[in-house]
């Protein structure tokens, strides 16, 4: 694959659409990748759902606005990616590697690395254990 091609952590689409102080540069970016065919995990909406409910459990946002948000990451348009055993097993690799205690955020990695194409993360733990790797392929959200 090529760099008309991208892949988002589903952090980069929380961010853009709950308020926090990365939002302005998510949606940004989520703009900007919209010239390009953005990837995804089959877990991505899982991950979407399972924060939008945490962060509603906790007050953070309304049980409507959560359902605006929902709606809003279903409509996205998006390519979802089943991993195939290959990036299974990598995700497998790249938790270990990074000594991290679940894979979720892993299979966005496996995809990326798989696929060669960029992966643009808003996660700053996850960045923080990527960023010294000299992987050309990881970008922070304020690359």
């Amino acid at each position: 694959m090529n760099n008309f091609y991208s892949i988002i952590d589903a952090s980069v689409f929380l961010k853009a659409h709950v308020i926090n102080p990365d939002q302005e540069q998510c949606l940004l970016l989520l703009n900007k990748l919209k010239k390009s065919k953005i990837l995804i995990p089959s877990l991505w909406i899982n991950e979407i759902t399972s924060v939008l409910a945490k962060i509603v459990h906790f007050g953070q946002i309304s049980s409507q606005e959560s359902q605006n948000i929902l709606q809003l990451a279903l409509t996205l348009d998006v390519e979802v990616v089943e991993p195939d055993r290959s990036q299974s097993q990598l995700a497998l690799e790249w938790a270990l590697r990074l000594n991290r205690a679940t894979a979720y955020g892993c299979f966005y990695l496996a995809i990326a690395d798989s696929l060669d194409i960029p992966f643009w993360i808003a996660d700053k733990r996850l960045y923080n254990a990527l960023k010294n790797m000299n992987l050309n392929w990881i970008n922070w959200i304020y690359d």
